[in-house]
Formats: structure tokens, sequence, C-alpha cells
């Protein structure tokens, strides 16, 4: 694979769209185990499941069998993940597991004792909560292993009774209302981390997907400039394209050199942007704070300010992959061409202040 093209590909797996599917993707496998427990219409994938795999024997104490499909061993292997997110609500106790099913306050039974002592017990791995229930009490065994139920019964809320003219039900802990979704399979599941200030500058619903790309890269600084791609070897001579001086850092490129900050100029006298010259990083700090919101004329300042910078990196890449440049009147042309075809689709009230501004741009509301 060519450097770049792998460079190319990490800057992609780090994207916030691909990085959301590639977290999304495994919170849908409990899905099936939910199906096993609660399909009441019994698909036949779930047919197939209970008939020839689980075989009446409790799901969370399977074995890996010898040979198997790849999506029924990633299944088995989610388990002890997913296990303390699926607990039973015993009524009778016909269908909960006394050993493996999460049932009891304190967690799985199979977890005090060791496998050998489950198989020596009445009724073994596949013994039911309905053993131990008497009408509306529990009756705890007293012969085998009496130190663990002893144990198990000191920890029993005396709330905790069983509903013997009821089935037993399963609940999607997670959950408000029990029921399995992937939403709360994710946020039950996933790292969370604090929302940065500026993510309303890049994911807002008028937003233009390839530009918000770009200047993620750029707010985060990840963009492949020469200075980046010398550090990982991949060039030995730095040159900036727009003014043959060497290259140092962002706020070169965003927007401090005569090509680009002519551009900006430009681009932030139409409308809204603030006059004073900031460093690359105090104008996210400032578009954060202050372009907020749906408006009509946020939407104008943010699809500016991605547009300018896509607009830029694109020029960039030209000049210094394909030999080929562009006017500065072409690249801002193109610029104001993009913001002005994207605001042209969305819809925002006629109040004074927008007709103003969509005046100053030419457009229609």
């Amino acid at each position: 694979m060519p450097p770049l093209f792998g460079k190319f590909l990490t800057q992609v797996r780090r994207a916030p769209m691909f990085a959301k599917f590639c977290e999304l993707a495994p919170m849908k496998m409990p899905k099936h185990i939910w199906h096993l427990f609660t399909d009441g219409k019994d698909s036949l994938w779930t047919l197939r499941i209970r008939a020839n795999l689980i075989r009446g024997r409790p799901f969370w104490g399977l074995k890996f069998p010898g040979a198997c499909s790849w999506s029924w061993q990633k299944i088995l292997q989610l388990r002890d993940c997913v296990k303390g997110c699926f607990r039973r609500v015993v009524g009778n106790g016909e269908s909960t597991f006394l050993w493996y099913d999460n049932w009891h306050p304190s967690g799985p039974l199979e977890r005090r004792t060791c496998r050998a002592s489950i198989l020596s017990s009445s009724g073994g791995s596949n013994a039911k909560v309905s053993s131990i229930i008497d009408g509306s009490c529990r009756k705890w065994p007293t012969l085998a292993l009496p130190q663990l139920w002893r144990d198990v019964a000191a920890e029993t809320p005396i709330s905790f009774l069983p509903a013997p003219s009821k089935d037993d039900s399963i609940k999607w802990v997670p959950a408000l209302d029990g029921c399995f979704s992937v939403g709360s399979a994710y946020n039950a599941f996933r790292i969370s981390h604090p929302i940065v200030p500026w993510h309303h500058l890049l994911w807002f619903k008028d937003n233009i997907p390839r530009f918000s790309f770009i200047l993620w890269l750029a707010i985060k600084e990840r963009l492949s400039t020469q200075s980046r791609l010398k550090a990982f070897g991949l060039l030995n001579d730095i040159t900036y394209v727009f003014c043959g001086d060497a290259e140092k850092d962002f706020n070169r490129l965003f927007f401090d050199c005569p090509f680009s900050n002519r551009i900006w100029v430009l681009m932030r006298d139409k409308y809204v942007l603030p006059r004073d010259q900031f460093c690359w990083q105090d104008t996210i700090s400032w578009a954060a704070m202050y372009l907020k919101g749906n408006s009509f004329h946020a939407c104008i300042c943010k699809l500016i300010l991605s547009a300018t910078v896509y607009g830029i990196w694109k020029e960039h890449n030209q000049r210094l992959y394909c030999k080929q440049r562009c006017m500065l009147v072409d690249v801002l042309a193109e610029v104001v061409c993009n913001v002005k075809d994207r605001v042209a689709l969305c819809r925002f009230p006629h109040t004074p202040v927008n007709l103003k501004l969509a005046h100053n741009w030419n457009i229609c509301l």
C-alpha cells in the first residue's frame, strides 16, 4: 500500500462518522441475544438457534462448540460483557435458570461456586428458579451447599418475592423502559468523552460533509501538511506552495500567508466574521463561542469558515501534487459559489435581518 494512501485510510478511520459506525456495529450484537429471550414471533433464526444450539440449556452457561458459525461465536464471546444488562424478573420461575440467569439482586449464583458443585446439586445446571419457590415464598435448599444458600438468603431482600401467577420476563437494564435498543446499548458500553466546544461548527443540519471533514482535520491540526509528511519521512524538502517560504504551522496556512489571508479577508468582509486578525486556534475559539444555533446568520458563518478552509486546502494540494495553479479570484469564486449553492437549498424565516443578509449574498430565501 502506498504510504500516502495508508495515511489517508488512517485519517478516514479516525473521522467522526467512521468512528461512530465502528462503535455502533458491535452494539447490534446484543440485539440477537435479546431476540433469543423475547422473540414472540419466533423468527426462523430464533427457532434454529433454540432447537440446534441451545436445546433447553442455559444460554449463559453454554460452552463454545468445536465448530460453529462466526456470528454464533461472536455472540457467545459477548456474554461476559452484557450478562449484567439482562435481568430476569421472576414470576413463577419456570423459564429462569437458577444458577446462570441474572435474577437475584446479588447477580448470577454460578459466580459463587464451581461448576462441579452446580452439576452435583439437585437439577444440575438446568435447575429452574421454580424449584425453590413454594407458593408466594421461597424455599431455600438445605442439603446441598448449605452455606451458599444461607448467604444467598441473607442477601435477599424481604420484599423480593416471586409472583406465581405471572410468567417470567426479561429486562434490559440500561433502558428505562426495560426494552432493548441500539441507542441504549451504545450509551451503556461506549467510552464517554467531554463534548468539544467546536462540535457545532462541523455537524449542523445544513453542513457540507466533505467541508466539515476537512475542517475537523484542520481543527485537530491533522491535515497532511508538508511538515507532517516530513516528520513521517515522506518528504525531504519543504516549500510553502502559496508564497515560496518554508511551511511552518497551521497559522501560516490559515490565514497568515498573503494568499490564504486575502481569501479569508474577502470572505469575512462578505458578512459578520470579525475583522480582527486572529491566529488559527483563536479563530476557532471565537467561532465556537459566537456561531451557535441554527439561525440563518450562524449557518452562513459556519459555511463560510468550512468552505474557506476546504478551498484553501484544495488549492494547496493541487499546487503541491498536481502542479496546477488557480488564480486567487478563481478560488474565491468557487468558495462563494459553494456557500451560495448550499444556502439556496435551506429554508429560513423571512425576517428583516435574514432578508438583508440574503440580499448581500444575492440569495432568494
